[in-house]
């Protein structure tokens, strides 16, 4: 007996269907591994070796630090791929404008947007955590902390004086509790080098807010 038109019809849909969600599957996977994982590790790695290299209160910044990596990955590679929106296009990086002027201010950039994500989910869930002295606390808020930074990505970086401003305010916010935690300048422990970590985030950050700085619609597409 022949399938009707309708079986074969409802054969081609599911067939369709199966295609277009293994196509998403695959494209997320790629976004994380790829393009979440290489911008967190790369770009992120003052912050990541700050991380490392922090003293006194290493055990609970450690702890959010287990988590905020990955949900920042995550994120990126989840808001990049389309699985969720954020209510903007996703600014996407192009290597082929890498070097181009606004290619290099591009990476700039997102290293130091990454960065402060890193920093305000590992520090701000280990300051939450620490004043309410459980350390476990850390992990939820860490992960809430870098998936909403990411999430506030296409939104921070329009061209618009009060975005601009909230950019600014979140930059402080995120580099002032990684600071006031990490004890830079108690060289006595951990990298000395550390101070000059947070003056190079700090430069890239005032140079991100200047009238030079990348602005993500000439790279959203």
């Amino acid at each position: 007996m022949l399938p009707s038109s309708t079986d074969l019809g409802s054969n081609d849909e599911r067939q369709l269907s199966s295609r277009s969600e293994r196509s998403m599957l695959a494209r997320w996977i790629d976004d994380v591994l790829y393009y979440g994982f290489a911008q967190v590790t790369g770009l992120g790695l003052l912050a990541l070796w700050t991380v490392l290299q922090t003293p006194y209160v290493d055990l609970v910044v450690k702890t959010a630090a287990v988590v905020a990596y990955p949900a920042t990955m995550l994120a990126i590679g989840t808001f990049r791929s389309g699985v969720l929106s954020t209510g903007r296009p996703w600014p996407r990086l192009e290597t082929r404008r890498l070097g181009t002027g606004e290619g290099y201010q591009a990476y700039l950039t997102r290293a130091v947007y990454v960065s402060t994500a890193l920093l305000l989910g590992t520090y701000g869930a280990a300051l939450v955590a620490l004043v309410a002295d459980a350390t476990l606390l850390a992990l939820p808020i860490a992960a809430a902390l870098a998936v909403g930074s990411i999430a506030l990505f296409p939104h921070l970086t329009v061209p618009d004086r009060r975005r601009q401003i909230a950019r600014g305010a979140y930059y402080l916010v995120g580099l002032g509790v990684a600071f006031a935690l990490s004890t830079p300048l108690d060289v006595s422990v951990g990298d000395p080098l550390t101070v000059a970590y947070f003056a190079v985030l700090g430069v890239l950050a005032v140079y991100d807010l200047s009238s030079r700085g990348w602005r993500n619609v000439a790279d959203v597409r």
